[in-house]
């Protein structure tokens, strides 16, 4: 709506039409205002090479503000470019970081876009190459083993973070050291801390706190009851110390294999990647993958989405191929006591709904909460349960104030915070309500390990889209991806009693066949051993 259409009805004979027109005026005034000073900003960045933080936070804030989450990227990517340009490669490798965090939480968009994974390769090569110059680090002969030969090879599972509870790459990884192959190879577990917030880390946005602080009780299990070595890195000072650190330590510790379980917001893992810390090294692809066109196999999580993402891979002759099974170790989730309805205040004769996540308020989406909040009105013995750290504001008004009620005991939609027993509620469900467009996955898997139906649409093409649809299966989606298919769906569900049975039992026989945990490993490290020995070189 442009200002000169509406500039004639502000001098109306009308008092009220004049009113009116004013107050239009001045919110497309104030709108278009607000637009130029975002361009304007982003301009004096670009002037000014991004050298003075101060204008680059403004200019970041006000895109922020408008929601153009396409400009926060691209000013971020040219603030890595131009940083890692002036030999800034800590600076570089913090606004990689911060590009694609930001992007995962809003939707992953731009880090499942062709062209925006480009421009982050292209930043992460750079800083990769002077890097490694720079602190004189040697790579791996490729194909050839360190560690002695006639034993079993040596195998480190790369990843990022660390946490206790219910954390999906967390235990990711716990299912491949579980059921690793020890007849083959020698299991390592090297957690890189790239989420953490290192001490020069000036203009990190989204970071977590060291896993030995967060994964106290998984480190140890992994230790003593696996026998498995976690390694972490000593230094705590920068991102690039602790990658030079983890580097030494493979080599030192003759790794021969490095399986990487990051993304493109796991810097440390890429720059181990990339500057060859080990002779064979593959990558998962979990949630996203690491794009580093060093790895000799990439894994991709999705067959649906696997040709639109392995363009490097076609271009740099890397093999590459869908994973075959998914999910984790869930076999805890049969057994787990479910939480009791009285401990949650939920009335006996209720259906109790449920949505579980680390990352809800950035998932639960408006389309989603109004039309979950129609449902229950229409079904007043229903209560819904959301489990996950917030802050839930958002979604507490788009939910209402009817149905998040005056106190938490008399409300019939529940934000109960964090939980370290996620299986606990899942057991407890009677219908698992996956949000979208981006949903889960894992705490999908979860559900269907406990029996329980889902009601779950795919909204998209992304990785975090396509999540939910990956476990639950086709001829379980709610078609069309509608809003109205969605609530039929789930108000059939309330209804239904037996409907749910039949539901949550299908589902549990597909979590069976395609999401055991056992299968899963066994199937990549064959893989992976087809792999090695299709291209091993002997040393020399």
């Amino acid at each position: 709506l442009e200002p000169a259409a509406i500039v004639p009805f502000t001098q109306s004979n009308d008092r009220a039409a004049r009113g009116l027109a004013k107050r239009l005026l001045a919110i497309v005034l104030l709108k278009s205002a607000r637009e130029n000073a975002a361009r304007l900003l982003d301009e004096a960045c670009d002037d000014l090479d991004f050298q003075y933080p101060v204008i680059f936070q403004e200019a970041l804030a006000q895109a922020a503000e408008l929601k153009d989450l396409d400009r926060v990227f691209d000013l971020r990517l040219r603030a890595a470019a131009q940083a890692a340009g002036r030999d800034d490669h800590l600076g570089a490798l913090i606004q990689l970081l911060n590009a694609a965090a930001e992007d995962f939480r809003a939707g992953a968009k731009n880090t499942n876009d062709p062209a925006g994974i480009r421009r982050m390769v292209e930043v992460y090569e750079r800083v990769a190459q002077m890097t490694q110059r720079r602190l004189g680090l040697a790579q791996a002969a490729r194909g050839v083993r360190r560690s002695p030969t006639g034993g079993r090879l040596r195998m480190a599972h790369v990843v990022a973070q660390l946490v206790d509870g219910g954390h999906s790459t967390s235990r990711a990884a716990q299912t491949f050291l579980r059921y690793a192959d020890r007849e083959r190879f020698d299991a390592y577990l090297f957690v890189t801390e790239s989420l953490a917030r290192f001490d020069q880390h000036a203009g990190q946005v989204i970071a977590s706190d060291f896993s030995d602080r967060r994964a106290p009780q998984r480190i140890r299990m992994f230790e003593q009851e696996l026998g498995v070595p976690v390694i972490l890195p000593r230094a705590r000072t920068s991102l690039l110390d602790a990658a030079a650190e983890l580097h030494e330590r493979m080599a030192e510790l003759r790794i021969d294999v490095a399986f990487f379980h990051g993304s493109l917001a796991t810097p440390i893992d890429w720059l181990l990647c990339a500057w060859r810390s080990a002779p064979w090294q593959f990558d998962r692809a979990f949630g996203g993958p690491l794009f580093c066109p060093a790895v000799d196999y990439q894994f991709f999580e999705f067959a649906g989405t696997m040709e639109k993402l392995a363009f490097l891979c076609r271009e740099r002759g890397i093999p590459y191929g869908p994973l075959r099974y998914g999910g984790a170790d869930l076999s805890h989730v049969a057994d787990a006591e479910p939480i009791p309805r009285a401990a949650m205040g939920v009335p006996a004769d209720h259906v109790l709904l449920g949505t579980m996540g680390h990352h809800l308020p950035a998932r639960m989406s408006e389309r989603f909460c109004r039309t979950v909040a129609r449902v229950l009105r229409e079904r007043p013995r229903a209560t819904y349960v959301v489990v996950g750290p917030g802050p839930f504001g958002a979604q507490a008004a788009w939910f209402g104030a009817d149905l998040c009620g005056p106190t938490p005991s008399a409300a019939r939609v529940r934000f109960v915070g964090p939980t370290d027993v996620s299986e606990r509620f899942a057991q407890a469900f009677d219908i698992y309500v996956n949000e979208y467009p981006n949903g889960g996955g894992v705490a999908v898997g979860e559900a269907m390990a406990a029996r329980k139906p889902v009601v779950c649409v795919k909204a998209g093409e992304t990785s975090l889209a396509m999540a939910g649809a990956f476990y639950v299966g086709p001829e379980h989606l709610v078609t069309p991806p509608t809003d109205e298919a969605y609530a039929t769906r789930l108000a059939r569900l309330i209804d239904d009693p037996e409907e749910r049975a039949r539901m949550g039992q299908a589902l549990r026989a597909r979590y069976e066949a395609e999401f055991d945990g056992r299968k899963l490993t066994q199937d990549e490290t064959e893989r992976i051993w087809r792999v090695i020995h299709s291209s091993q070189k002997k040393p020399g």
